[in-house]
């Protein structure tokens, strides 16, 4: 079964000058991610955008922001892995501001680079009535698998200072449409997308971050600016989808998104970088939105070695879900009273709480019945850390 994740983190900034060369990241440098990387987010920051340049210090270790994670999965569909594919990860593409349909990106790890190479699609039928006024009308997104013959290309090795790639990668989603007043009765259409993504590195020297207990070591770093956007189209039968039909449902034909932009600091030894910034559609000039660090695998400024929670396992059941309740084990560590939150995969909170563990076991039970689809669990202790992460599939 295909897993997903809501993803979140943290950072912060300063300036010394310690003369070094700039490191260089090769293939061996980069780990293939498996499992959950844990985060720390902090927003509202009024941290002035990191300097770029030579020999640079950027300190974020007075930033202590709220937990999170991202999840890579491994691929196991012999469809995708045949083609080099080693591991997903879970998102959201929205077709306007308010419907979307759940996918995973499917990574390719090699000696040239990661590359966003597939895209798998969750099936969805969807009820057009907010938009048409009818209930007979409607969307339906069957599963569906796709190599694509443009990749994403997420990191091009090997890199170092003055480094940069770009790509601009199709996608193509097919659905049917039925829509009475078009005349449209499960039409076939598609979705194509292209998915823009450019990458500089414009600086390089050290950075630490905050970690339980104080501040991290300082670390060598590649600082890269980087620029993704979408731009989208719509086509019945082959040909472009009517004017009028798109504006009903709030899409314009060739519509490109606002610029994602966001800073990263890669270090040698993970794929996940150790810190970003991120800006949204706002300019690298101002200020970032939201700041995220990432505490796995980090060596403390005394030598200690932060090697994240690996002595206890979890278990979330029935799995598939009707929707009522859901159960999480949780073996090899002794618990209170913890925070518990339930997030579709756009993001949403869709159950949120707190409860004493029954034994080891989290009973969580849902006062409004959840819809089907794809959901995650996050649990935190008392002292807000994050102590699991599940996903789970409800199914009537």
């Amino acid at each position: 079964m295909k897993k997903l994740v809501t993803f979140f983190t943290l950072l912060s900034y300063a300036v010394i000058a310690n003369a070094q060369s700039p490191i260089t990241i090769n293939a061996s440098d980069m780990p293939i991610p498996t499992g959950t990387y844990n985060l720390l987010d902090y927003v509202n920051t009024s941290t002035p955008t990191p300097a770029a340049g030579a020999n640079q210090t950027w300190d974020y270790s007075t930033l202590i922001g709220v937990p999170a994670t991202a999840v890579f999965q491994p691929e196991t569909d012999p469809f995708f892995t045949s083609q080099g594919i080693d591991v997903y990860r879970n998102s959201f593409k929205n077709l306007n501001a308010t419907l979307g349909y759940n996918i995973s990106n499917e990574y390719d790890f090699n000696g040239q680079g990661v590359y966003d190479k597939g895209l798998y699609v969750y099936g969805i039928s969807s009820d057009l009535s907010s938009f048409t006024g009818s209930t007979l009308d409607s969307i339906r997104i069957p599963t569906q698998g796709a190599i694509l013959s443009q990749p994403r290309v997420m990191i091009k090795f090997p890199f170092t200072n003055n480094s940069s790639w770009s790509s601009n990668s199709r996608r193509v989603v097919n659905f049917d449409l039925s829509v009475a007043a078009y005349g449209l009765n499960q039409t076939p259409a598609q979705h194509v997308w292209y998915a823009y993504r450019s990458d500089s590195i414009i600086g390089y020297g050290k950075c630490r971050i905050y970690i339980t207990g104080g501040a991290s070591a300082y670390y060598n770093v590649l600082m890269d600016q980087i620029t993704t956007y979408t731009t989208d189209s719509f086509y019945l039968g082959g040909m472009p989808a009517p004017s009028a039909l798109l504006t009903a449902f709030g899409i314009s034909q060739g519509a490109q998104s606002a610029p994602d932009r966001r800073i990263n600091f890669y270090r040698q030894g993970s794929y996940y970088y150790l810190a970003s910034a991120y800006y949204g559609s706002n300019s690298f000039s101002s200020n970032p939105s939201e700041i995220f660090t990432d505490t796995d695998n980090i060596t403390m400024a005394n030598g200690i070695k932060s090697i994240g929670n690996v002595n206890y396992s979890t278990i979330l059941y029935p799995n598939p879900s009707k929707g009522s309740q859901v159960n999480l084990q949780i073996m090899g560590k002794q618990l209170g009273k913890v925070m518990y939150q339930i997030a579709a995969i756009n993001g949403q909170t869709v159950v949120a709480g707190a409860s004493t563990l029954s034994g080891n076991t989290l009973i969580v039970n849902c006062a409004n019945t959840l819809a089907d689809g794809v959901y995650v669990i996050t649990v935190l202790d008392e002292t807000q850390q994050v102590i699991a992460t599940e996903e789970f599939t409800v199914q009537h």
